[in-house]
Parts: structure tokens; sequence; C-alpha cells
């Protein structure tokens, strides 16, 4: 099965105030906040996820709206993911996958100039490229080099879905419980994503893990690990 018994998933939350469950196969990582101060995803996370976050384990980021959730992806992770690719003459990639309104030109404009700046690509600017589009070539406009965005509805007939990629950010992963009572693709979106990229590290991110993340857990169980990926021994945080 997936999860071997020294490894747990690894859930980041800010507390447990809006789980109203803990399951016993989850690693639950939080900090104490006797102050009360907000604690940021990137504090909760720390820097060093780089290294210890590996495929066999998925994580799941859970915090309320103004923790910081979009800002760890776009300013932590694609950054960090974009220079090492530089610095190192790598060619780690990154799928972003998100709902259509996520999607909207603010969203993916921030995104574009993000990357421009941690690329080193002086070549090309996907921030000129998009401000070019059409709405419709907009919409359809993917490929950011080594970061590639999709919403989910898009995935299915993406024409990099049989792409390698080393992370995949699965945003507003509750969409897999809102959207399936009108959505009959929710099932084959999540079991494609799991078995597609079981190379890549998952990380499911919402602000209401409640109702999805024993249905994620479930299906991610139901994959084995290719031979070709090792488990760790668990994290320490």
């Amino acid at each position: 099965m997936l999860f071997d018994p020294n490894i747990k998933p690894n859930v980041y939350v800010k507390d447990y105030q809006h789980l109203s469950w803990k399951l016993e196969n989850v690693k639950y990582i939080f900090k104490e906040n006797p102050s009360n101060k907000t604690v940021h995803v990137s504090e909760l996370i720390g820097d060093d996820w780089f290294y210890k976050w590996v495929p066999s384990t998925p994580i799941f980021i859970s915090a309320q709206t103004g923790t910081g959730k979009n800002y760890f992806v776009q300013n932590e992770l694609i950054p960090k993911i974009l220079e090492h690719n530089r610095q190192n003459n790598d060619n780690r990639q990154i799928l972003v996958l998100s709902n259509r309104i996520a999607l909207n030109y603010q969203n993916k404009l921030a995104l574009a100039k993000i990357i421009d700046r941690y690329s080193g690509n002086s070549k090309q600017s996907y921030v000129e490229q998009i401000q070019k589009l059409t709405d419709e070539q907009f919409n359809n406009f993917s490929n950011f080099g080594s970061v590639k965005i999709s919403s989910y509805h898009q995935l299915l007939s993406q024409k990099f879905r049989s792409q390698h990629f080393d992370f995949v950010v699965i945003d507003e992963c509750h969409f897999f419980t809102q959207d399936s009572t009108f959505n009959a693709d929710t099932e084959d979106i999540l079991d494609f994503i799991i078995n597609q990229y079981q190379n890549a590290v998952r990380i499911y991110i919402s602000a209401t893990l409640d109702d999805v993340l024993p249905i994620i857990l479930t299906e991610e169980q139901n994959y084995t690990i290719p031979d070709n990926i090792k488990y760790i021994p668990d994290y320490t945080y």
C-alpha cells in the first residue's frame, strides 16, 4: 500500500479548531500559538521542505483565509524550485492545479511576474506574452516553462497530462467534494492526479479539509509505490 507504517502523510495546520476529527495515520504538524498571533503557512512549514518532501508522502496544507497558503506557493515553493533549476542546471517541473475562478487574469499575471523573476530567462517574458493574448488564448495558456498551470476541468484534455512533474500543487482540493454533486468528472480527476503523478510530490491545499481529507487518503492508499521510489524515515519538524 502507499503508506509505510513508519511514514505518515504530513498535514500542516494552524490548529485543530477547524478540523472535526484527527486521523491516526496522519502526522499533524502545527505550532503552539499562545499569543494568538497569526501563524503563516511559510512559518509552519519552514525552509527544509525541498529536501524532505518525497512522492511517497502526500502533503496537506490546511489553513484559514489570510494565513498565506497562496503566498507559500507563489513566493516560496515556485521561486525555490526555479532558483534550484537555474543554479544547478536542473529541470524540476511544477504543475499547479486549481479551479477556473482562481486562474483568472490577475492571478495568472502575478504568477507570470514571479516566474519571470526567478526563472533567469531574460529572452522570454511570460508577462509580455499573456498581455498580448485574446481572452480565449489566455484561458488556454498554460505553459510557463518549468511551471504548468491548469484548471481541474482542463487537466483531462491538456497535452501535458502525460508529462513528468516533480511537484504537483492541488490547490483548493475541497473541489473534489464540493463539485462532486454536479460534476461527474471529479472522481476521475482525483484518480488521474494520484495515478499519473505517483513520482511527484503531491501537495493538497485547502482551507476546509474536513470532508475531503478522508476521501483523498483513501484514494492515495489505493495505489502502490513504483519500485524506483524508496521510503525515507519519518520527518522531524
